[in-house]
């Protein structure tokens, strides 16, 4: 049984012996559906990243591939979120989070195998095998306070957030008119800016009292317009999307911050911007950060409505790929890959900008099915270019 278990909300219960099952918290909801839906509809989700970096002391090639798997394996163990699975049960809706407790030998064979994983500093030291379920990962409900189920306030409050956000003619991505055949599937596409690009632009951003955290969303919504007008001829003024939020500077209870590894601490929340009356980048950008910062303020005051928000999209946010979901542009801003810890999967039309080695790096994912090469190509060109006006 999990430490502290008999505190959750959402126990991690041993079914079997060394195998534990815990039910998805609300947040988890949204996330469960779509990792099972990319399954279903044999769609490959796409790692936001491929680092990693151990530091370890100079050593010949046998003793240093010894540590790096021994590091491997600490790595695997205190962190059970990389190792658990989003189950279903044959003939019910119902999923679950499970994690069967691996043998000394299961550890071995899975240091050969590909890691989805981004960064992390860990020493193999004082690892006791067949004891990890103390380390089992704690839902966010749980940390963030919020009960098992949204309440019918925090309905009403997601409604309000989703019904301000709505507008019938939103910018949207041109799409492909050869999709017959096409698998339904995602590409990932990444530029990095240079270490001599990187400071200039966080430089200008600065100097324009805006961050990079809204700059680069602005760049990416009016590179959508201009995608979307110049294909059809029929000009739309109104951005509509989503943008996920780390609701770990919102957790109110105590948390190993260890234990956060390939968990998704994100929430969703919905957000509309006007590009009408020729509104400028920096104007555009300062509204994002305005944005940005309220809703930040506003949920670390009360977190409730999070999961309702979740619970209400989880709807047209699954299944296949009829209609595509509105361009996504979430921000990470400054991330120091040697202290930090990010794991997340793309889907559909996303783009993302994170720091690594003291590069920007953006990154952007588009669904085969649904876009073409050129047309994201070029989306991904004119972003980069707008944020080199700033420069």
């Amino acid at each position: 049984m999990a430490a502290n278990a008999k505190q959750d909300t959402f126990p991690s219960i041993e079914t079997t012996r060394e195998c534990y099952r815990q039910q998805p918290d609300s947040l988890g909801v949204i996330w469960s559906n779509w990792y099972t839906d990319d399954v279903e509809w044999h769609r490959a989700p796409v790692n936001l990243a491929s680092y990693c970096k151990i530091k370890c002391p100079r050593l010949s090639q046998e003793k240093s591939e010894s540590r790096l798997r021994s590091a491997w394996i600490a790595l695997r163990y205190y962190n059970l979120g990389i190792a658990s699975n989003l189950v279903r049960d044959e003939g019910c809706e119902a999923r679950y989070r499970a994690y069967k407790t691996p043998s000394e030998d299961d550890l071995r064979q899975w240091t050969w195998k590909p890691f989805r994983v981004h960064s992390h500093r860990m020493s193999p030291q004082g690892v006791v095998f067949n004891d990890q379920a103390q380390f089992l990962p704690r839902v966010r409900d749980l940390l963030l306070g919020l009960p098992a189920r949204p309440t019918i306030p925090a309905y009403i409050r997601a409604v309000r957030a989703l019904g301000k956000t709505f507008v019938p003619d939103a910018i949207a991505l041109p799409r492909r008119a050869d999709s017959e055949g096409i698998k339904d599937r995602n590409i990932i596409m990444r530029h990095t800016m240079t270490k001599q690009q990187t400071p200039r632009l966080h430089a200008a951003c600065r100097s324009r009292n805006i961050t990079v955290t809204a700059a680069f969303p602005a760049a990416h919504m009016l590179s959508c317009q201009t995608a979307w007008n110049d294909a059809t001829k029929k000009p739309r003024d109104q951005y509509m999307s989503f943008e996920m939020f780390d609701v770990r500077p919102w957790i109110r209870r105590p948390f190993d911050p260890r234990g956060n590894f390939g968990t998704d601490y994100y929430g969703l929340i919905p957000c509309r911007f006007d590009f009408s009356n020729g509104r400028s980048y920096d104007v555009l950008a300062k509204e994002i950060d305005a944005w940005l910062k309220s809703v930040r303020q506003e949920h670390l005051a009360d977190p409730a409505g999070m999961d309702a928000i979740l619970y209400v999209t989880q709807s047209f946010l699954g299944g296949p790929t009829p209609d595509p979901l509105p361009p996504w542009a979430p921000v990470f801003g400054g991330f120091d890959v040697q202290s930090g810890v990010l794991c997340n999967s793309g889907s559909i039309n996303r783009s993302w900008i994170w720091t690594f080695d003291n590069c920007f790096n953006i990154l952007f994912t588009r669904n085969e099915a649904c876009y073409g090469a050129s047309m994201f190509e070029q989306l991904m060109r004119n972003t980069v270019d707008r944020l080199g006006w700033l420069v």
